[in-house]
């Protein structure tokens, strides 16, 4: 340093473990004809600038080596040139966003800058690959001193391929053109965002046309999808207002089209920790297609679907996120019919009804009649849940149909697709008087069906009965056709929803007095199960005789009509034998005595199968 110049040499530089080294001159620099001529290079170790990353986001971040950085600053006290660029190799790098363009490739961040009085210009800036351009940013800044005022573009070349933070997996194709002006500390963002294809396998989820309309502060404005794919739920033409504040992206008042009908709401997602909220409602789904996209049951069941749902979730993985879901719901479906889910006949197949063979019998020769199968026509389905560690409470579920009413509570578990839950129900009596001995819970009747001992039968009784005292049989919805004859039942549940083996038990909401048969002595019962053979029996001889006697009453009318055919044969031989007579007398003109005739037997007829002999007659 002298009176007039410094001169900088090699002088060393540490932020963190990373070393630069300063060196040029100050010429005239006590004068107006000030100059500058400094350089600033050295390395940037990897993991000193993941070190500069907020915490929440070094875990996206990667590096390896050290980035190479040179800077040159040169001009006067009114005008300077600063030209900047940092270059990253395969074998040094830091990746602050995953782009595929980059990818194994030289990537520059690179440009000049040109400072006037109190303003600030950006030429030749931009983000290079392998010497491409991949986008720029133009523009400059107005009152540098003071509170600075931005007039930038930032746009890309075309659209380029990249992974969103969080999601390893996700692929994002995404071109934008948006302008940055304002106070620095508060940008206004105006311009467009396009994204042709997003896709997130860790949840399912893509998107196709998202167009982004820029208009606010921050991040504020409108934006259209065409189509959105979570899972099995999938959504078009949809539109929300967005704004991104405090790390939180907010979707209101979206709406689109959902399974042939209509969603609208709300939606918020901290980009920091992943955590989103939703306020969301449908009208007249289709509750086939519905249940199937949002739960992957097929075929559950039809009709028109509407709900309410205001959740929060969270987590890398559609798992994760069932495992976090917390909230509530409701929901309403008209004018349906069950599908693979609680059909009457597949109740009845449960295991304490099954493993008696008489009641097996009976059942599986009904299940296809067209009445049991009617039951699974509703009129209303209604019902409340409340989600909490993966499962899903029941709180409850009503259904309402002409034949058939529910009441359900228990759990559902949203990751296994199993259930535990009981199910009150109500059946009509058109249908009860068709179910055979399921339906008949008369002792009587049922040592009948299932003779043996009394006590076994009081205990088939209790096995499908149960008492209805401390049930809820008052929130068992009505029947649709407000019938009041009816029956009912008691369902227990425990596994997949879907599969027969899971109905563990049926049994009849009422109280069956077995005690005139458990009371009986073993001689008693043995004479009850004998009387009721004996009387069955009888019952079978009576319809067996009616039956013969039948038979016997038409082979008897064959033989009258045979009779009736050999008396009108007899008559016509015994008038033939009297022409012969009359051709061989002679006359006499004195009378002789007269001498008897031979005699002509009539002709004899079978015996009757009632055990009467036949007529017989003489000529």
């Amino acid at each position: 340093m002298n009176d007039k110049d410094i001169l900088i040499n090699n002088s060393d530089i540490f932020l963190n473990n990373s070393k630069f080294g300063l060196y040029g001159k100050i010429t005239d620099y006590i004068t107006k004809n000030i100059n500058f001529d400094i350089n600033f290079n050295g390395n940037l170790i990897a993991n000193d600038i993941k070190s500069f990353i907020p915490k929440e986001f070094r875990s996206e971040v990667t590096g390896a080596g050290a980035v190479p950085l040179t800077v040159k600053v040169t001009g006067n006290d009114k005008n300077q040139d600063i030209s900047f660029n940092i270059k990253g190799t395969p074998q040094n790098h830091v990746a602050i966003l995953s782009v595929n363009e980059l990818k194994n490739k030289t990537t520059e961040i690179k440009g000049d800058i040109k400072i006037n009085g109190e303003s600030l210009t950006f030429s030749n800036t931009g983000i290079f690959s392998n010497g491409t351009p991949i986008a720029y940013l133009k523009g400059g800044v107005k009152d540098l001193y003071k509170t600075p005022k931005l007039n930038l573009n930032f746009s890309t070349v075309k659209n380029i391929s990249m992974v969103i933070p969080f999601f390893k997996k996700s692929d994002m194709i995404i071109g934008l053109n948006v302008d940055i002006t304002g106070n620095a500390l508060n940008p206004y963002l105006k311009g467009t965002v396009t994204i042709p294809s997003l896709k997130i396998p860790e949840m399912l989820t893509t998107l196709e046309d998202l167009s982004v309309s820029l208009n606010g502060l921050i991040a504020r404005g409108k934006s259209t999808l065409k189509k959105l794919t979570s899972g099995g739920i999938v959504a078009e033409n949809l539109t929300t207002d967005f704004n991104l504040t405090n790390n939180i992206l907010y979707l209101k008042n979206f709406s689109g089209d959902a399974f042939e009908g209509k969603t609208s709401g709300n939606i918020s997602y901290n980009i920091v920790n992943g955590h989103i909220g939703v306020e969301i409602k449908g009208s007249d789904m289709n509750a086939e297609k519905a249940i199937a996209g949002a739960a992957g049951i097929k075929n559950a069941l039809s009709g028109k679907l509407g709900f309410n749902a205001n959740v929060t979730l969270h987590g890398a993985t559609d798992v994760e996120m069932m495992k976090n879901l917390k909230g509530k719901a409701s929901f309403e479906i008209t004018d349906g019919e069950l599908g693979n889910v609680g059909r009457f006949e597949n109740l009845i197949l449960a295991q304490n009804l099954m493993s008696n063979p008489v009641l097996k019998a009976g059942i599986q020769s009904i299940r296809a009649l067209p009445t049991i199968k009617n039951t699974s026509k509703f009129k209303t389905i209604n019902g409340n849940l409340t989600f909490s560690n993966g499962w899903a409470d029941l709180t409850p579920f009503k259904m309402s149909g002409s034949t058939m009413s529910y009441y359900i509570t228990g759990k559902y578990n949203l990751i296994n697709g199993t259930a535990n839950v009981t199910v009150l129900g109500r059946i009509s009596a058109e249908v009860v008087k068709l179910l055979g001995p399921l339906g008949e819970l008369s002792a009587s009747k049922l040592v009948s069906l299932i003779p043996g001992i009394g006590s076994t039968t009081a205990k088939l009784v209790q096995a499908i009965t149960t008492n209805p005292y401390g049930e809820k049989i008052s929130e068992i919805p009505p029947l649709s056709s407000e019938s009041t004859n009816y029956k009912d039942f008691k369902v227990q549940l425990n596994g997949g929803i879907e599969s027969t083996s899971s109905v563990k038990s049926f049994k009849w909401l009422s109280v069956c007095d077995t005690s005139e048969i458990e009371s009986l002595t073993v001689k008693e019962q043995i004479q009850l199960t004998k009387d009721v053979m004996k009387e069955t029996k009888d019952k079978i001889n009576q319809e067996a005789k009616e039956a013969v006697q039948q038979k016997i009453d038409a082979i008897n009318k064959q033989f009258a009509d045979k009779r009736q055919e050999a008396q009108q044969a007899n008559e016509e031989l015994k008038n033939s034998v009297e022409g012969l007579k009359n051709l061989f007398k002679t006359p006499k003109q004195n009378p002789q005595p007269q001498t008897a005739e031979p005699e002509v037997k009539q002709l004899t007829e079978p015996q009757s199968l009632t055990g009467e002999n036949s007529e017989t007659g003489q000529n």
